[in-house]
């Protein structure tokens, strides 16, 4: 993985959970808890949940496992929405600190993409920009307004979309939703011009240390005891 980042490092996560397992997460919003800054607070907690699922080698094996990873991302999110939810002391009528937090998490070769808020997630491949989040925002609004975002409510459901990755891809984790998505040239030249004062780009490369898949790891073992046996 290549990462660069430009802004706030506070704002932003980077997190190796396993061999081929990476966590990448940018947040932004309004408010402290006990006397932080909240995105940093939800991001701080957000690799907490994280390290602890992943804590073990049963948990992480597990954590990396395509169909688990998006139980557990979504999980850990939810979780941190509680928690920030009681500690801002917040209700209905009366909403003291928000997040927007976007999060990717690279299992091998997939990307696994939850979101809440006006923070957004896209893909660069080759020629194309592909938005892999949608605003939670009332747009008609002279200034945005969030419909969804942790610590708002004591429960926040996420849904997860997920893509494939070839080498040379690129992930743009941003503050703020861009415009600019027609070409990646275009795409590109908004995100280095500092329109956007909080970006994330990572861009995928094949690891060397990918396991080998499970029906090759046991014919290896099936070679190794058939040489072991030769050699007696």
């Amino acid at each position: 993985m290549d990462v660069a980042i430009r802004g706030d490092l506070a704002s932003c996560l980077t997190l190796r959970l396993a061999p081929s397992t990476w966590l990448f997460a940018v947040a932004r919003g309004f408010g402290s808890v006990d006397g932080v800054p909240i995105a940093r607070a939800a991001l701080v907690r957000f690799e907490s949940e994280c390290r602890r699922r992943a804590r073990g080698e049963a948990r992480r094996s597990r954590f990396a496992r395509h169909h688990v990873a998006a139980g557990s991302l979504c999980g850990a999110l939810a979780r941190v929405n509680g928690a920030l939810y009681l500690r801002t002391a917040g209700h209905d009528d009366y909403v003291p600190a928000a997040c927007s937090l976007s999060a990717a998490l690279v299992v091998r070769n997939r990307a696994y993409v939850a979101h809440a808020g006006s923070t957004a997630v896209y893909l660069v491949h080759g020629d194309s920009v592909v938005p892999l989040t949608s605003g939670d925002t009332f747009d008609d609004a002279q200034q945005p307004v969030l419909s969804r975002a942790l610590g708002i409510a004591p429960a926040l459901a996420f849904t997860v979309s997920s893509i494939a990755l070839e080498c040379g891809d690129v992930l743009a984790l941003c503050g703020h939703a861009l415009a600019e998505t027609l070409d990646s040239r275009r795409f590109v030249e908004a995100l280095e011009s500092g329109a956007e004062e909080q970006v994330m780009r990572v861009r995928y490369e094949p690891s060397d240390e990918l396991p080998l898949p499970r029906d090759a790891r046991l014919w290896r073992g099936v070679v190794e005891r058939l040489r072991t046996i030769f050699r007696c």
